[in-house]
Formats: C-alpha cells, structure tokens, sequence
C-alpha cells in the first residue's frame, strides 16, 4: 500500500517526463527544427567569389527574409526562454504541493499508533508507559521538525537554482536576438579602404553597432556553460559532489536522510523518516508491554 501511494505522489510530479514520451518530443522537437530553418535554404546564396551571403532581394526591411528573422528569433530566443520560466514555476509548485501531501500523510500514519493507549496495563505500569510514550512522541515532533526543516531548505535551494538558470538564459539569449534581428537597418558605408572608413559616418555607426554585436553574441555564448557556476553558488549538494569528484573519492551515491525536493529520490529519504518514526513507536509500546 504504501509503494503504491509513494507511485502515485511521485507520479504527480514526473508525470510529463516519462520515457514513453521521449520519442514523441524528439520528434516534435526534430520537427519544429527542420521547420525552422528549411526557408534558410532559399534566402542564403554562395556568390561569384565561393563566399555564402543573403540574397540581395531579401535585405529590404520588409522582405521575407526580414520578417522571418524577427519571428523566429523571438520565438526561440524570446517566447521558449519564457516559457521554460513558467514551466520551471509549475514544476516548483508542483513539487511543493507534493511534498506538502507526503508530509502531511506521514504525521498521520505516524501519530496513529500513538493515540491510544493501552488500557488493559497494571496499574504500577501506566506511569512507565505514559512517560514512554510521551518520549516517543517527542522524538516524532523532533524528527518530524527536522524532516519539514530540511524539505524547507531543498525547496528554497531548488527554487533559487531554477529561477537564477531561467533568468540567466533569458538575460543571454534576448540581447543576441535584438542586435541579429535589426542588422538590417544598419547600413554599410560605401566601398573604400579601411583607413578611410574611420572618417565616414556611416561606417562609424556601422562598426560600433558590430563592436557590440560581438560582445553582446559572446556574453549570449557563455549561456551553454554558464548554468555550472550557478549550480555551484546555489546547490549545496552540486558543490559537495564536485568535491568528492575533485578529491578523487568518484560519484558517490547520495543518500539522503530527509525529503530532498530536488532529486527524483524523495520517496526513498522519506520512507527513511517513515521508518525511524515507527521504530520509535514500536519502542514505546515494547516498554510499556
């Protein structure tokens, strides 16, 4: 019974990342991909000099070209870093509701076997068994206590490091569409040398506007490995895998002893606190037996 209930809250939680899924999203994912870029086919050419260029009927403000630019560059820069932020908030707040129902199952079946008391005791006995009990149920409300205190914690620290990776690729990914999409009105000076194109006003403007295209695209570029700095600065468990790593101990595998939201292995830990509490009962009615 209690594997079945510990399937169905998991469930609630994992329900839209099983592996039944996972070639239907590749190929929806695939998909959407091809459909993307499939029109980059037409607008890009290779010219007289072997050297690829947009065509020259395509560089109008209201070509084609153009509006397919805007379009999807904000959706897949724009619209999706947005969207993985309100998917990450579902998931938070899912987890939170999850949690809140095991936690909440667990005091009930815990606080069960210590609400009657057994009244078929000698009298001399019933002093021992009240002050057994009332120990039992102390050392329930402590670990109990402690048991929400480190859910609290993960929870804090999951929703920190989810939160910090959706605004990091949104801060790195929305400047680089920007600057990509109005290339196009930007316009290149007039053919002369390059010593000369620093008196131009036209190719001042033009240079500066690539100046910052190019760091703006590198700061965008740092997104594909920059979430591992985050994940240093907000997850304790992230940084003491990475010394055990360092030290040459391997990846150890992680144990938890209370409900840890941000690891698939919640059930487990919280089974352990399950397990501890009923010891401790079980402990109360021997001595007072």
């Amino acid at each position: 019974m209690e594997d079945k209930e510990t399937s169905h809250h998991r469930m609630g939680v994992v329900i839209g990342f099983g592996r039944t899924r996972s070639p239907s999203i590749i190929l929806a994912l695939l998909s959407l991909s091809l459909a993307l870029a499939s029109p980059q086919a037409y607008f890009w050419e290779v010219g007289r000099s072997d050297e690829c260029h947009v065509r020259q009927s395509e560089l109008q403000q209201q070509s084609f070209y153009s509006i397919w630019s805007w379009c999807t560059d904000m959706l897949v820069f724009g619209a999706l870093p947005l969207l993985v932020l309100l998917l990450n908030v579902g998931v938070l707040r899912r987890i939170r509701h999850v949690g809140r129902l095991r936690f909440q199952d667990c005091s009930t079946h815990s606080a069960a076997p210590t609400a009657h008391p057994c009244r078929q005791q000698h009298a001399a006995r019933r002093t021992s068994s009240r002050r057994d009990t009332h120990h039992a149920a102390t050392s329930l409300i402590d670990t109990s206590s402690s048991s929400s205190s480190s859910s609290h914690h993960n929870f804090t620290a999951t929703t920190v490091t989810l939160l910090w990776v959706s605004f990091y690729l949104i801060f790195t990914t929305l400047p680089v569409t920007i600057v990509f999409a109005i290339q196009t009105v930007i316009p290149l000076g007039s053919p002369m040398p390059v010593e000369e194109m620093g008196a131009d006003p036209t190719w001042r403007n033009y240079l500066t506007y690539y100046t910052a295209r190019v760091v703006i695209k590198e700061i965008g570029m740092s997104h594909h490995v920059g979430n591992v700095f985050i994940y240093l600065a907000t997850s304790r468990r992230f940084r003491r895998q990475v010394r055990k790593r360092m030290h040459g101990g391997g990846a150890a595998p992680y144990a938890p002893k209370h409900w840890d939201l941000s690891s698939t292995n919640g059930a487990i830990s919280l089974n352990t606190v399950r397990t501890e509490q009923l010891h401790v009962t079980e402990h109360a009615h021997t001595s007072s037996a």
